[in-house]
């Protein structure tokens, strides 16, 4: 599982936390956030090659006329 449950969580906050299980809990949430991102800007990159190779099709379609 990714996200960790909520008896996680709650383990979690009863007993005495160090520095190094507050390093561990912030690291899985960022590695999720920057997976999230990394994730996202592959899909927008992918949709404006799309577009992109589309324009350029219509383009070579047209003769060289362009909207």
């Amino acid at each position: 599982m990714l996200i960790p449950s909520k008896n996680f969580l709650f383990n979690f906050q009863q007993q005495n936390t160090t520095y190094e299980q507050w390093q561990k809990l912030i690291g899985i949430y960022l590695n999720i956030f920057t997976d999230c991102i990394y994730i996202f800007s592959n899909i927008c990159y992918f949709f404006r090659w799309n577009i992109l190779l589309y324009d350029f099709i219509y383009y070579l379609l047209e003769g060289g006329e362009k909207i």
